[in-house]
């Protein structure tokens, strides 16, 4: 989320002031906002498709599959997104 945005976002309680600093889910833009940042950030690399936060490498060999896996993780890394490896599953039919 953009620094400017962030106070957007503030909500008060009676346990304090809270603001996002990433983009929450509940906004109504939200998922299709996140799509097109996915598809752009992925843009150009072949057989590798988005659904939100699902990121699915069709491949026909290991060897393949690694190539584009490093490729999504470079493209991750170029864009600052960080990756939950205990929500993760790679190497599946």
């Amino acid at each position: 989320m953009h620094p400017d945005d962030i106070e957007k976002t503030a909500f008060t309680t009676e346990r304090g002031h809270y603001e996002f600093l990433r983009m929450p889910f509940g906004l109504k833009n939200a998922p299709s906002t996140f799509q097109r940042l996915m598809d752009h950030i992925l843009r150009g690399i072949d057989n590798v498709f988005t659904y939100l936060d699902d990121v699915i490498i069709i491949s026909t060999s290991l060897q393949e599959h690694m190539e584009k896996l490093k490729q999504v993780f470079d493209r991750f890394k170029i864009h600052n997104l960080k990756i939950q490896l205990d929500k993760s599953e790679f190497l599946r039919k």
